[in-house]
């Protein structure tokens, strides 16, 4: 097989965003998804929740709605969120395989066929990114490998980059595990402690070109913090499922 083709052409694809003051960004994110996903040969839709900005999006939204038939517009009245947006996204999509990523064109849609790939090549159930020559600050970049080693050592998990929010996903990854406020920061360990296969891949990282981070590092550290200790208190309360098969 062809690097970056995907074996199942015709399944749909959705391509899922959350965005928030992002109006500046969408057009050309939107654009190099549809190169993307064209050049693998998808069948997809673009799902976009616009977390209640005020900047046009949901009016620019609306526009691409009407003339193109590939983007699914979900407009939220106020902002509610990182992770609402997601949660709402994903059950709204229809695709059998999914494809999550920031909005700011940070993450490279490129990308995308690597992760859908490896779902086959490695049978795994999601493929999550690990951005490599990271763009952010210098501060932003100690934060998350602080973060990294906490988040390691309360979970018991290997994964080397659960921030990175590019990921490639079956719908049963989608439809198993909890969300809630922050669950999209710990996506990887809740599919893992599921019990589905994650595999990681190492995905390319861009400077922000357009508006601003919406997040300080001590209020993601705070953040971050309070959903581990959500995801801890799951873990303690896991129901073991195991049967033993007698055939």
């Amino acid at each position: 097989m062809q690097k970056g083709t995907i074996p199942s052409r015709m399944e749909l694809v959705s391509f899922v965003l959350a965005a928030y003051e992002e109006r500046d960004s969408l057009p050309t994110l939107l654009d190099e998804i549809r190169s993307a996903a064209e050049r693998g040969g998808l069948s997809y839709e673009i799902v976009v929740v616009d977390d209640g900005s005020s900047d046009g999006s949901a009016a620019w939204l609306k526009e691409q709605a009407a003339e193109h038939g590939d983007v699914v517009p979900i407009l939220f009245p106020v902002n509610r969120g990182q992770s609402a947006g997601m949660a709402v996204a994903l059950r709204a999509a229809r695709g059998s395989r999914l494809v999550t990523m920031d909005s700011d064109l940070q993450n490279d849609p490129a990308d995308s066929l690597a992760l859908l790939e490896a779902l086959d090549a490695e049978q795994a159930d999601l493929a999550t990114g690990v951005r490599v020559n990271r763009r952010d600050s210098w501060g932003k970049r100690v934060g998350s490998r602080l973060g990294n080693a906490v988040r390691r050592w309360q979970l018991k998990d290997e994964f080397r980059d659960v921030g990175c929010q590019i990921r490639a996903w079956r719908r049963p990854v989608v439809d198993a595990i909890p969300m809630f406020r922050g669950f999209h920061r710990y996506i990887p360990v809740l599919a893992r402690d599921a019990g589905f296969r994650v595999v990681e891949r190492d995905v390319n990282h861009r400077h922000r070109q357009h508006g601003y981070s919406k997040y300080g590092n001590l209020g993601r550290a705070l953040a971050g913090l309070r959903d581990l200790r959500g995801v801890r208190w799951l873990q303690s309360r896991a129901i073991d499922t195991r049967v033993e098969n007698d055939a």
